[in-house]
């Protein structure tokens, strides 16, 4: 009975497609998710660096 509602429940949310091309998507949607959770951490991290390079670079014209 538990078997079967799982299975139930994988063929509802895989579409009816087979298996091996439902754990292709799953893997697909996996890096995905990763791709995109890394961009986002390089996205914010690097603006950062970018600001503090130019706010040192505005204190050196400033200097002179």
């Amino acid at each position: 009975m538990r078997t079967n509602l799982l299975e139930k429940t994988f063929e509802s949310f895989t579409l009816g497609l087979n298996k091996t091309k439902a754990w292709l998507l799953v893997l697909l949607g996996a890096l995905l998710t990763l791709a995109l959770l890394f961009a986002a951490v390089w996205y914010f991290q690097n603006p950062l660096q970018l600001e503090t390079n130019r706010t040192s670079l505005q204190q050196l014209l400033m200097q002179k």
